[in-house]
């Protein structure tokens, strides 16, 4: 399979040192979709160049956002339709949601 031009992955918030709340990291060719990112709640890191949204969810509760609604519908809102698989869960969720699971060694 092809690199996707824009997908998002998840890991722990890395911005601020003893938050440990997931953050919803979208990558790739997104100067196209970049308004329609920030009108779901995306912001921009300058830093890392990447657009990301912070969620509720805490990484000790082990569970995948791909499996909040609301996520999901931000995502969607954006264009974005290419989601990681970390968990083996997530491939089930993402389907489920209607977009495209991608294994993380596809985007290296």
């Amino acid at each position: 399979m092809r690199k996707p031009p824009v997908w998002a992955d998840y890991h722990r918030n890395d911005l601020r040192l003893g938050d440990d709340r997931i953050m919803v990291v979208v990558r790739g060719r997104t100067f196209p979709i970049k308004e329609k990112l920030k009108a779901a709640g995306f912001r921009w890191d300058p830093i890392a160049k990447r657009w990301y949204l912070l969620t509720n969810m805490r990484v000790k509760d082990r569970i995948s956002p791909w499996s909040n609604e609301l996520v999901i519908e931000k995502l969607k809102a954006a264009g974005v339709e290419h989601l990681i698989v970390k968990l083996p869960e997530d491939k089930k969720l993402i389907e489920k949601a209607g977009l495209k699971p991608v294994d993380p060694y596809e985007v290296i």
